[in-house]
């Protein structure tokens, strides 16, 4: 019992770095793109987070073994592999396109702030030379903490050198302190000390900072240009303030007048600083485009009498501004005060920034990468006192957005875009998936790897199934159940015994398999799961080597919406839908497992025929091929109600009436024979409906469905 106890406690370790690499990837996800640096850390953390299963997959083992009952384990197995490879496949979807932008703004010549790789860029960035300080302490900590990056903790530099670089730095007032120490080496150390003990003064420095902060003053937002066309196609250039407190876009009523475009009625309450609102009645709908890049955007704008005052608040001198050549502006002139014709709020903000920016040195702007051009925004030292400093944050009530948000709950979304993986996953099953003389589908299981990236699963899936038999031999009835599923499985084709001399294959793969006991089901109150996901000798499982597939069926709640619209409705399932599909013979010995009926009886090995359920690919292949009859259909009311009506082996569907919903089950079973699958357990609130489809099938009392459920 103690070490059962140690074992839970470990895996709770577990448990805690899924979670925390979890949460990684959400903060990582809510970043638009990824930096260079951000990608290398998170491939690490991939690498250290993949290592994580085969400590776990031990313990667990151990685990499942120690216990009398290893139900329970089971379920904990399923679930911890579940979470983790989604967090394996989200982390190495992250990383994808973190390299796909990569690439492309490598193309464009651009390079991230934050990458240290040598890449040929439009920006001709200086080079670093050693800080130089002359003993102001508004420049102390910047030379101190450069001086410590780029000498002082640098262990390829001797002593002699470092004094040599310090020397070399200092002029002024801060020469002098060191100025007396003759050239040794072992001077080195005493030099900095001096120069330390001098100038950490934190009350001066203090003091400084202070001073600095007084006399900066803040571009307040980054203001752009941008092309709008008015009602009769004709272009005009607008100013723009781009600002991310806002939650809404506005545009004066001048240029609204100005471009003669249609409004329309808003209810709107506008409210600012201090809980300060104003009423709003007039929307318009505008479409602005960069003039500089391929970008164009339509925004939904109340119109105000006045969007802002003008931006910047000030005339800005540009001598101490040193732009790079090569740089196009969204804004050239953003330096004189001008007024705003349109303000662009966070709905819109985050799709325009960039990533990459350009710092223009301390107490001056920095350049941030758009859609619209490069802006310019930060903090400039003016000579002058005078501030003038103007802030904005707006929250808008519209009644309009409300309905719009209440109908878009109902709008169709888009559809998928395949990604290459569920392109070639769908590319295999046309051109392998064939029917046998019986009708029935043989399918090729998709891989993405070579099967020979797996190694010895043997003696992995023999201790598994030798905790198994001990579990079976302290509960005959469930030992029962276990022989008799597995005897039905063997009856009906499902499985057969392994002949090296049926196959090409030399080295099968071995399944481990458990049993999940549920007595609420009506039929199969046992049903065995093959974990594809036990690892091998080399750290790959069979689940690892397959491709998913995309998802082909409606989601639950689109079905379940139809369904309660229905006058009359039905349900069944299709019967062992995954089982009536059979693996060509080619792919078999990668589906193999170990079993014998009583402990004294050879261990054999068996190949199961089928698509098996705890397979990777499994719910692709067995929905695909519904959906292959659906395409073969050629009635179009029978296509639809296969295509929408499934949700996996659940059918829900009914109609208007008897007579209609009648037909259309009578034709889905029709074309579902064809294939050998068999509509079973069909409930409906008809009992005209159940007694002509299946009078002696019925696996329930009539469910009641009324006007209010």
């Amino acid at each position: 019992m103690a070490d059962i106890k140690s074992f839970i406690k470990k895996r709770a370790s577990f448990k805690a770095k899924l979670t925390q690499f979890s949460s990684y990837l959400n903060i990582v996800q809510s970043c638009e793109k990824l930096s260079e640096v951000q990608l290398i850390e998170i491939e690490h953390r991939l690498s250290t987070f993949e290592s994580l299963y085969e400590k776990y997959d031990i313990l667990q083992t151990e685990l499942e073994e120690a216990v009398d009952d290893p139900s329970e384990q089971y379920t904990e197995r399923e679930e911890f592999e579940k979470q983790y490879y989604s967090l394996v496949a989200t982390a190495r979807h992250l990383i994808g396109m973190a390299r796909k932008h990569l690439s492309r703004d490598a193309a464009f010549g651009v390079e991230s702030g934050t990458s240290h790789t040598h890449k040929h860029t439009s920006v001709r960035l200086p080079k670093i030379d050693l800080p130089k300080f002359s003993g102001s302490y508004h420049d102390w900590l910047e030379f101190r903490d450069t001086f410590i990056s780029i000498i002082h903790n640098n262990e390829g530099i001797d002593n002699i050198n470092k004094l040599h670089y310090l020397r070399a730095s200092l002029k002024g007032s801060a020469s002098l302190i060191i100025d007396n120490l003759d050239f040794r080496s072992d001077n080195y150390d005493a030099a900095w000390k001096l120069l330390c003990s001098r100038y950490d003064n934190k009350r001066l420095l203090v003091n400084n900072h202070v001073q600095a902060i007084f006399s900066v003053q803040n571009i307040t937002k980054e203001s752009t240009l941008v092309g709008v066309t008015d009602a009769e196609g004709r272009p005009h250039t607008a100013r723009v303030l781009l600002d991310n407190g806002s939650t809404a876009n506005f545009v004066s009523e001048d240029f609204c007048r100005k471009l003669r475009i249609p409004t329309y009625f808003v209810a709107s309450r506008v409210k600012g600083i201090n809980n300060q609102s104003s009423d709003c009645s007039q929307g318009c709908t505008l479409s602005l485009n960069s003039l500089n890049e391929d970008f164009e955007v339509e925004l939904d704008c109340h119109v105000i009498a006045k969007v802002s005052s003008s931006v910047p608040s000030t005339y800005i001198d540009t001598h101490n501004i040193c732009l790079p050549s090569n740089i196009v502006l969204a804004d050239p002139r953003f330096y004189t005060p001008s007024s705003i014709d349109i303000l662009v709020g966070a709905e819109v903000f985050w799709g325009i920034i960039g990533m990459n920016r350009i710092s223009l040195g301390k107490n001056m702007p920095t350049l941030l990468e758009s859609k619209l051009g490069w802006l310019i925004t930060g903090v400039v030292h003016q000579p002058n006192n005078f501030s003038n400093n103007s802030s904005s944050f707006m929250l808008t009530d519209d009644l309009r957005l409300g309905l719009n948000r209440f109908w878009e709950l109902d709008s169709i979304s888009s559809k998928h875009k395949l990604t290459y993986e569920e392109r070639s996953c769908e590319q295999i099953f046309v051109e392998t998936t064939y029917r046998d003389t019986d009708g029935r589908f043989v399918v090729n299981i998709p891989l993405k790897e070579s099967p020979d990236v797996l190694g010895d699963s043997y003696s992995m899936a023999k201790r598994r199934f030798l905790a198994l038999e001990r579990r079976l031999a302290k509960d005959s009835y469930l030992k029962q159940l276990y022989a008799n599923f597995m005897d039905e499985y063997i009856e009906l084709g499902h499985m057969s015994e392994y002949s090296h001399c049926n196959t090409a294959s030399t080295y099968p793969n071995y399944l481990p398999h458990h049993g999940v006991l549920k007595e609420s089901k009506s039929t199969t109150k046992l049903r065995v799961v093959f974990d594809a996901s036990a690892r091998t000798t080399t750290g790959k499982s069979f689940n690892q080597i397959q491709m998913v597939g995309s998802p082909l069926q409606d989601d639950l709640l689109s079905i379940l919406l139809r369904f309660r619209q229905h006058k009359i409705v039905v349900s069944a399932d299709i019967e062992k839908m995954y089982r009536v599909t059979r693996v060509n013979d080619i792919h078999k010995p990668l589906q193999t497992i170990l079993w014998r009926a009583e402990p004294t009886h050879p261990l054999k090995t068996f190949t199961l025929n089928t698509v098996t359920y705890g397979t990777a690919s499994a719910p692709f292949l067995a929905t695909r091929c519904l959906m292959q009859l659906a395409q073969e259909c050629d009635d179009p009311s029978t296509r639809s109600t296969i295509e929408h009506d499934f949700y996996v082996d659940d059918y829900l569907s009914g109609g208007s009436s008897v007579t209609e919903t009648l037909d259309k089950c009578r034709n889905v079973i029709a074309v579902l024979k064809t294939a050998k699958y068999n509509l079973r357990k069909w409930q409906s609130n008809s009992q005209a409906v159940l007694s002509a489809i299946c009078k002696d099938q019925v696996s329930s009392d009539l469910v009641n469905l009324s006007d209010r459920t």
